[in-house]
């Protein structure tokens, strides 16, 4: 059974969400706060963090930042803010979606369970644009794959094709995501290390 951290500083519909994922068979624990979410990421392991934007004690950025330093988890924000700029924020912070609010409950529960599809043999991912003295700019996803763990040409597109369609690469490359100390992928270094790196079309290492 599946582990959700359900971050949401609203009481009410924080145990709202809770009974309607519990009911479609995930366990399920909420955290009304940055403070308790910390806490709660320490204590315990989970496997999908979904995580509300505005927190009265701090923000979602921040708690995802430190999902991303010390766990696995998959993370999934929840926002009525639905501006590029708090999704992109999101998004770069290595958040996996970004649902706004008002949302269809059968819908969240479709994304939770694409993502935990795809976030299955995965620890990070970072999708970049790097030049291509042909094509100019082309997506490329640098993928981290979990220790111990392998992906084949199918696996990877399978993954590929549950991407928002403006995330989805041309090109994949395994190796660490590098981020900084705030948990913000570092793109520049990104592109100076793949510039020009090829498709891999089989993974057989870690």
């Amino acid at each position: 059974m599946e582990r959700i951290l359900v971050v949401e500083d609203d009481g009410a519909i924080a145990a709202a969400l809770a009974r309607f994922l519990r009911s479609e068979g995930f366990s399920v624990q909420t955290a009304e706060g940055q403070a308790a979410a910390l806490a709660a990421i320490e204590a315990a392991e989970f496997d999908l963090v979904l995580l509300d934007v505005g927190l009265k004690d701090g923000n979602g950025f921040s708690v995802c930042s430190a999902v991303r330093q010390r766990t696995d988890s998959a993370v999934i924000f929840l926002s009525a803010s639905g501006d590029e700029y708090s999704v992109v924020t999101g998004l770069e912070l290595g958040a996996d979606d970004y649902i706004a609010k008002p949302f269809r409950p059968r819908e969240l529960v479709s994304r939770i369970r694409s993502v935990l599809r795809r976030c299955g043999k995965i620890k990070d991912v970072a999708v970049i644009g790097l030049p291509d003295q042909r094509l100019g700019e082309i997506a490329a996803a640098i993928i981290e794959l979990k220790n111990g763990v392998s992906c084949t040409e199918a696996e990877i597109q399978d993954f590929c094709r549950e991407l928002p369609r403006y995330k989805r690469p041309r090109r994949v490359i395994f190796a660490k995501v590098p981020r900084n100390p705030t948990g913000k992928i570092e793109k520049p270094v990104l592109r100076q290390i793949y510039c020009g790196g090829r498709l891999v079309e089989e993974q057989t290492r870690a």
